[in-house]
């Protein structure tokens, strides 16, 4: 839990880095936006938690080590040009559900047997994928003045408001019944 902690928080760095313009349109007053820290700064915590993490998970085990460094990537990804998922409608969507949905719960692998294997059963993964795509699609929906405003091609500058709202509420039914 701690090394995924890890990972979130990085993420949420490099975002802050890449988001500044929009997350200042949207009022979104993060460490940057009120100058409690540079962008340097921010890079050097981002490259510290990641570094962090990996090692830490490879200490643990390869494949808690892989698992984090897929995370780790795709936080990136997530964030970074020239990749920048999150402003890309659908790899903004698909990297949080698989990333969150999936990636994460296998975080477990490592410590599964016989007695704990239906953990992440077939069903689990897809629970997740639905329940993390629904509440991403509604957190898109107050940033999209400035994302619009940055150019960004979110899910909520490309969709209706009402169009989103169906999604979500079809990926949580879903969640529901698995």
């Amino acid at each position: 839990m701690f090394l995924l902690s890890l990972v979130a928080s990085g993420s949420y760095y490099i975002n802050q880095i890449y988001d500044f313009d929009s997350d200042l349109k949207n009022n979104k007053l993060g460490f940057l936006q009120k100058n409690m820290i540079s962008k340097k700064e921010m890079m050097i915590l981002f490259l510290i938690t990641s570094f962090c993490s990996i090692a830490g998970g490879f200490y643990i085990s390869n494949i808690l080590g892989l698992i984090i460094s897929t995370l780790v990537v795709l936080g990136y990804f997530y964030s970074a040009p020239p990749f920048r998922f999150k402003d890309r409608p659908i790899l903004g969507l698909l990297s949080n559900s698989i990333g969150y949905g999936l990636v994460v719960p296998s975080a477990v692998l490592p410590e599964m047997n016989l007695h704990n294997v239906g953990l992440i059963a077939w069903d689990s993964p897809f629970y997740f994928i639905c329940t993390v795509g629904a509440v991403y699609i509604l957190t898109t929906i107050p940033d999209k003045q400035g994302d619009s405003e940055t150019s960004k091609k979110t899910l909520a500058v490309i969709f209706p408001e009402e169009i989103l709202k169906i999604l979500a509420f079809i990926l949580l039914s879903l969640s529901a019944y698995i």
